[in-house]
């Protein structure tokens, strides 16, 4: 009688697990488009080159301090960030340029181009110096809301948040001008008390990019002599950027532990004596609830335009299933009890006792597994 009730339990457990596998499976399509979208979006900044560098009428060596990040929105992809400019250069305090505002004041043609909001900026003129070694030197402050690109959350709670701030020349093509941020490197920094809520903050980077457009914005003739293409244009780009990961601790403390809590509840509901029939039906009914609840606050963290399942998803999913089955489980286990006599129920609880046995030890055994499948995929 046991092994036949086994069987069946283990049967319809199978079935369940290949269902789940096959609904997640499913979602391998928007992966994919993910990974493309990401690829797409790398490919309009390219590696600056000393040939740019040597071409380029007008070298500018750029740097940026970053003394604070905050009101970071991933709904909007948004974040608030204030910190400095600065740019040097040798030769005379004019460039050549067809801009005379630019000209004088070369700090005017610098601008962040993810910037969508300003708190702060063109309020004041650049500070201009000459340092002792002969260069020319503005700075300038800067606070204001920046946008950044789609972040992969496949991993979360564990993703990677890379916060931009991408300075570019407005008036500039790459032949004209070049912001050059290697010479400027050692100075080019992020405050040391510097961090967001919810992360850990890893690196900071600054890389000398171009960028490219599909349109030369009408100057066809002019990107024709300069790309030999009069639908394209090259502009001279520094990319600085945040790195954060999401503090381990948190996210273990605030999304691990309820979920392993509820889940171990759930999977020693059938150990409990058949004869107690409410608690051993409502228990796993309630989780359900519970799960319901918990996969909302975490549901609250990430961008409600999501494609895709996170990591976090699969878990959920999983722990759905077995609380469903244990509670087909306790329903077949209680009717069966309300059916049976007194000199069968000692048989039935001492049948239920070591299917729930054998239910505790799979689900302990499979949920690591599960785990780290659904990691490694």
């Amino acid at each position: 009688m046991l092994k036949k009730n086994v069987e069946k339990f283990l049967a319809f457990f199978v079935l369940g697990l290949f269902l789940a596998f096959l609904a997640f499976n499913s979602l391998n399509i928007e992966r994919k488009n993910f990974d493309d979208k990401l690829t797409n979006s790398r490919s309009i900044h390219l590696e600056l080159t000393e040939q740019d560098i040597n071409n380029a009428l007008n070298v500018l060596n750029t740097g940026i301090y970053i003394d604070r990040v905050y009101d970071h929105d991933p709904e909007a992809k948004t974040f608030k960030a204030d910190g400095w400019l600065w740019a040097k250069w040798m030769g005379e305090r004019e460039l050549s340029s067809w801009n005379p505002e630019s000209s004088i004041d070369p700090l005017k043609t610098l601008s962040i181009y993810n910037a969508i909001e300003w708190v702060s900026y063109y309020e004041e003129d650049p500070v201009y110096y000459k340092t002792p070694d002969n260069f020319n030197y503005q700075s300038k402050g800067f606070s204001g809301r920046f946008i950044y690109k789609d972040v992969d959350y496949r991993k979360f709670p564990f993703e990677k948040l890379v916060l931009p701030i991408e300075l570019t020349a407005v008036d500039h093509w790459i032949d004209e001008l070049v912001l050059l941020n290697k010479n400027e490197i050692g100075n080019s920094k992020v405050d040391k008390m510097l961090e967001l809520q919810g992360y850990n903050f890893e690196k900071f980077t600054v890389e000398d990019k171009k960028r490219i457009f599909n349109s030369s914005f009408g100057l066809n003739a002019d990107a024709r002599a300069s790309f030999g293409d009069e639908k394209k244009s090259i502009y001279p780009s520094i990319i600085a950027s945040l790195h954060f990961s999401r503090s381990i601790s948190s996210s273990a403390w605030n999304l691990f532990v309820p979920l392993i809590t509820v889940l171990l509840v759930v999977v020693c509901s059938p150990l409990i004596d058949p004869r107690n029939q409410e608690p051993k039906i409502a228990l796993p009914a309630s989780v359900l609830l519970v799960l319901v609840f918990l996969q909302q606050g975490y549901k609250s963290l990430l961008p409600s335009s999501l494609s895709y399942l996170t990591f976090m998803d699969y878990l959920y999913g999983w722990a759905y299933l077995v609380t469903l089955l244990v509670f087909l489980e306790s329903l077949y286990t209680t009717n069966k009890a309300f059916n049976t006599n007194k000199l069968e129920m000692e048989n039935l609880i001492k049948v239920s006792r070591e299917r729930g046995q054998i239910i505790l030890a799979l689900i302990l055994t499979i949920t690591p597994l599960y785990a780290f499948i659904c990691w490694i995929f």
